[in-house]
């Protein structure tokens, strides 16, 4: 184990990369953490410029990307395990495990709904930016 493995704590703040594929570089590399987003508030690609003025769906969009990550953490327990706190971190990292923090780019898969943020809360997401790509329902392009 290196020096760096023992004595740092390496964190991915944003990724999109996802976490099955992404354990074994992670691993290799030291990384104490990551931080996945389970959705962004645009469609990545050709669609980009479209997806922008779309407001609805996203809630459910991004409780199936937490539902894939919540799975994908629980077929890898035995190398990474679901962060919530500080302490979790520490103690992913004194078992050797990675890791993962839940978050989700920009604000659409609220909804401009307390429940969708509580759900997405007890889902384990832990993370959501401001919205910053696209506008939302409750944030006009330009606010």
């Amino acid at each position: 184990m290196s020096d760096h493995d023992t004595h740092s704590t390496i964190i991915v703040m944003h990724d999109h990369n996802p976490i099955a594929a992404d354990l074994p570089k992670m691993q290799a590399g030291g990384v104490t953490a990551k931080v996945y987003q389970v959705e962004a508030d645009v469609e990545i690609g050709a669609k980009f410029q479209s997806s922008a003025e779309l407001f609805e769906g996203w809630a459910d969009r991004g409780m199936k990307g937490m539902d894939a990550a919540l799975r994908d953490i629980e077929a890898n327990s035995e190398v990474c395990c679901l962060a919530l706190t500080a302490a979790d971190i520490e103690r992913a990292k004194g078992q050797g495990k990675v890791a993962i923090l839940l978050g989700a780019e920009g604000g659409k898969l609220l909804e401009a709904s307390c429940r969708c943020w509580r759900n997405s809360i007890v889902a384990g997401c832990e993370s959501c930016s401001s919205p910053g790509l696209s506008r939302t329902s409750w944030r006009g392009r330009g606010n």
